[in-house]
């Protein structure tokens, strides 16, 4: 019996703003961590082309949880409670940062601000650069 595999090379995307396209929300299991959920992005790169990324989160949907500050973000608006919401298709920026591991992390899940962009239509602008204000061991937290 043999087991073949191959690994792929992974090209980090520069950390930066980016804006986004929620695909898909699925609930996946881990033996370590329990039920979470799956959130797939499409991305805008700067030379026009586009990619896909994925963000886990816990399977918490209240007012203090990362799910429901990204679906607030994609909604534009706070979540209804006990009202289920559909996001596939929401647009949204995505705040991507890479760890230090050299691996992507999504930082933040933010509303789509963009001048001259209608609320719901599919981002055209390309990455934006953000640059910190404070140098990470200047932060008081």
């Amino acid at each position: 019996m043999t087991a073949s595999f191959t690994a792929t090379e992974y090209e980090a995307l520069e950390a930066g703003l980016y804006p986004a396209q929620l695909l898909s929300i699925e609930q996946q299991a881990s033996d370590t961590y329990g039920d979470f959920l799956k959130w797939t992005f499409k991305l805008r790169l700067a030379d026009g082309s586009y990619t896909e990324l994925s963000a886990a989160s816990s399977m918490a949907t209240g007012p203090k949880s990362k799910a429901y500050k990204w679906a607030a973000a994609l909604l534009g608006q706070a979540p209804q409670p006990g009202a289920a919401q559909d996001l596939a298709g929401k647009v949204c920026s995505l705040n991507i940062i890479v760890n230090e591991d050299g691996f992507n992390r999504v930082d933040a899940v933010l509303p789509m601000n963009q001048p001259g962009l209608a609320p719901g239509t599919a981002p055209d602008a390309p990455p934006v650069r953000i640059e910190p204000t404070a140098a990470p061991d200047a932060l008081p937290f």
